[in-house]
């Protein structure tokens, strides 16, 4: 079964013990290539995903052109409205991966983070982790959505 078809189910996962729209986990991949915004050259492409952590569906991607850093609480509230509004709000949180949240040297020492960092230190990309206050404005925010939020995804019950 794929994860879409899994996803169209509302089932089950019998591996995790999660149903479909129970729990969403954003991730983030950085990509180095030089893009052009108007005249402006900037180096590097955020892709922000929203999956369903049942079904391992890719619910919800965008891609935002900036400069090596971690995502914003603007980035992460912009894309779970917009997922929400797509899909409806997932029944119990939502999980901030790691690679949302850390920064450049954190993610090059996470062994899931790793393997997708490893040219970090060649590019010459370096990055501070999310402040507390980006971290504290997703936590309210999910909090008027009626959802929790999690940024470890061991603790997802």
């Amino acid at each position: 079964m794929t994860p879409a078809e899994a996803f169209a189910s509302k089932g089950k996962n019998p591996n995790n013990g999660l149903s479909v729209h129970d729990w969403y986990a954003l991730g983030c991949v950085f990509f180095p290539q030089t893009i052009l915004i108007g005249d402006k050259p900037i180096i590097g492409l955020r892709q922000i995903s929203v999956l369903d952590m049942a079904s391992f569906y890719t619910m919800h991607f965008k891609l935002i052109p900036c400069e090596p850093t971690t995502a914003t609480a603007d980035d992460v509230i912009g894309l779970l409205k917009e997922t929400f509004d797509r899909c409806q709000k997932p029944r119990c949180g939502v999980v901030v991966g790691p690679s949302v949240w850390y920064s450049s040297q954190e993610l090059l020492f996470d062994e899931d983070t790793a393997p997708r960092c490893q040219n970090f230190e060649n590019w010459g990309i370096e990055f501070a982790p999310m402040t507390q206050r980006h971290k504290d404005e997703i936590l309210t925010w999910c909090k008027t959505q009626g959802v929790r939020c999690l940024f470890n995804a061991d603790q997802v019950s």
